[in-house]
């Protein structure tokens, strides 16, 4: 509309312009709706395919996780064969099997063990369970009752050689007593492979050249500290330091100190718990072998010598 006095050309402009602005208006919002919507497609289908991939993972987990407890309820079925089955049963109550079967094979301690899997398998396989919720049962089989005459349960050795002893003493390292006959055999072997060991480090110069700093810490009773370092002082090794680091240790390097034996206390330790001790002695030592004692262990005489010889010795052959 036209104002009074004004052209009626300079009104129409006017009135061309509005209108052309608010078409402009009107197409920018047209378009930013049209962008917002692509990009909510686009989310969309992201979120789509995310959750289909999800889903085929976990289908294939469940795959995966059925067939393993098929799997695993066949083991089952096959150990409850093995142990309930007439033979295992017989070879359970035949007198003496253990000492002829391979050494560290315990019938008992098997059955335990294969019907232990066995209680595990079937608490996987009920609905709803989850892996550890089964609980072990103790069989159900009545234990064999030992032959007459035969050795108290825990007295007889469960090896019959020294190979045998080897593969035992990695979970059983204590020796039963009274020693049985299989257990006398081990020691011997033991006791002639010790001197073997001496006797070809006697003909060997680099190990009797090679120096053994024993490091041992003072933490504990008195009538301990002084077994455990009577015991560094009396091997036969030639060339021995001791380093004693922990309360006490200044007084104890004092009364034991030899001309031919050194004994030094390590600086600083007097206060310090026994592994910072230990940290502490072990600082700046970069010559020859380290070995490590405390108040709860004893050393053999031989001991230093044998493990030092088994470290640089080749027995005798060659220094």
């Amino acid at each position: 509309m036209s104002e009074p006095g004004e052209p009626p050309d300079a009104a129409t402009d006017r009135d061309a312009a509005a209108r052309g602005d608010a078409e402009q208006t009107a197409q920018a919002a047209r378009d930013a709706l049209r962008r917002h919507d692509e990009r909510w497609r686009t989310h969309l289908a992201a979120v789509e395919e995310a959750h289909s991939r999800d889903l085929s993972t976990r289908d294939d987990e469940l795959r995966a996780l059925d067939g393993a407890v098929r799997a695993a309820m066949r083991v089952a079925a096959a150990a409850t064969g093995i142990v309930d089955s007439r033979r295992w049963t017989l070879a359970r109550r035949l007198g003496g099997l253990r000492d002829r079967l391979r050494p560290g094979l315990d019938p008992d301690r098997v059955e335990r063990r294969l019907r232990g899997a066995v209680t595990e398998l079937e608490a996987l396989a009920a609905p709803g369970a989850s892996p550890g919720t089964g609980s072990r049962t103790a069989p159900t089989t009545t234990a064999p009752v030992a032959p007459a005459g035969a050795d108290p349960a825990g007295s007889r050795a469960p090896f019959t050689d020294h190979d045998g002893y080897l593969i035992t003493a990695t979970t059983q390292p204590i020796l039963p007593l009274p020693a049985d006959e299989p257990t006398r055999r081990v020691l011997g072997t033991m006791d002639s492979l010790r001197r073997a060991r001496l006797r070809a480090a006697a003909r060997h110069p680099a190990v009797a050249a090679t120096h053994v700093t024993v490091v041992c810490t003072t933490q504990g009773p008195g009538e301990d500290v002084e077994r455990a370092l009577a015991s560094a002082l009396a091997q036969h090794h030639p060339q021995v330091t001791v380093l004693l680091a922990g309360p006490g240790a200044a007084a104890l390097a004092d009364t034991h100190h030899r001309d031919g034996r050194a004994v030094r206390a390590v600086e600083g330790s007097e206060e310090l718990d026994e592994p910072a001790a230990r940290a502490l002695a072990l600082d700046g030592l970069d010559d020859g072998l380290i070995a490590h004692l405390d108040t709860r262990t004893v050393w053999h005489e031989d001991l230093l010598g044998v493990l030092v010889h088994a470290l640089v010795g080749d027995d005798g052959q060659a220094p």
